[in-house]
C-alpha cells in the first residue's frame, strides 16, 4: 500500500537548514496514521507506536534526506520493515523459547500433564512478555541471548552505546522473570 506524498515541501527542496522542520512537518501530520497502518499490521497499539516511533528516529538518521524524493512512502516502508523484523524475531524468540523451556524441565522420565501445562504457559508469558517490549529491547535480546553476541558486539551492530544495550537487556530479562513469577 503506496501513500501519497505529504503537503509539505518536498524534502529535495528542503534545505540542509529546514529539513529538520520538513522532518517536524512529516511527523504531525502524519504520526497517527503511520500507528494505525503498523496496528493493521502488528495488531498491537503499543507495539504499532514503538514501531512508528523507530520509522521516525531511523528516517532521522539517515545521512542525507535530501536524496528521498517521497519522504512519506519512505517512511512507512521502513516502518512495514520494522514491523516484518518484530515477526522475524518473534519467530525466533519462540522457538529459542521452546528449546530453553525443555532444557530447563525437571529431568524425570516421564512428564506429567502439569509438567507439560506449566512449561507451556510459562513459554506462552515469556513470549507475550517480549512481544510487549520496544523492537530494540528485543532485537537486543535477540542478538545477546540467542545469537550470543557480547554487548560491545551488539552496541556495535546497532550504532548505540553499550550502556543502551545494557539497560535494554535487564530490561527484557527482568520483563519475563516478572511476568513468569506472577504465576
Amino acid at each position: 500500500m503506496l501513500h501519497t506524498q505529504l503537503p509539505v515541501p518536498a524534502l529535495g527542496e528542503c534545505t540542509r537548514e529546514t529539513e529538520q522542520s520538513c522532518l517536524r512537518a512529516l511527523h504531525a501530520d502524519c504520526h497517527e496514521e503511520l500507528v494505525h497502518f503498523v496496528t493493521q499490521h502488528v495488531k498491537s497499539p503499543h507495539l504499532a507506536t514503538d514501531i512508528a516511533q523507530e520509522a521516525f528516529v531511523r528516517l532521522l538518521r539517515h545521512k542525507d534526506l535530501r536524496t528521498i524524493r517521497h519522504l512519506k512512502t519512505y517512511l512507512f516502508q521502513i516502518a512495514i520493515n520494522l514491523a516484518k523484523d518484530h515477526y522475524r524475531t518473534h519467530a525466533c524468540h519462540v522457538q529459542a523459547l521452546q528449546e530453553v523451556e525443555l532444557q530447563h524441565l525437571p529431568r524425570v522420565d516421564i512428564r506429567t500433564p502439569e509438567t507439560i501445562a506449566l512449561a507451556k504457559e510459562q513459554l506462552r508469558q515469556i513470549n507475550e512478555a517480549l512481544g510487549e517490549l520496544s523492537p530494540l529491547c528485543q532485537r537486543i535480546f535477540y542478538l545477546n541471548r540467542i545469537q550470543g553476541l557480547k554487548h560491545r558486539e551488539i552496541a556495535e551492530r546497532l550504532a548505540v552505546s553499550k550502556r543502551t544495550v545494557e539497560e535494554n537487556l535487564k530490561r527484557a530479562l527482568s520483563h519475563c522473570l516478572a511476568r513468569v513469577d506472577s504465576m
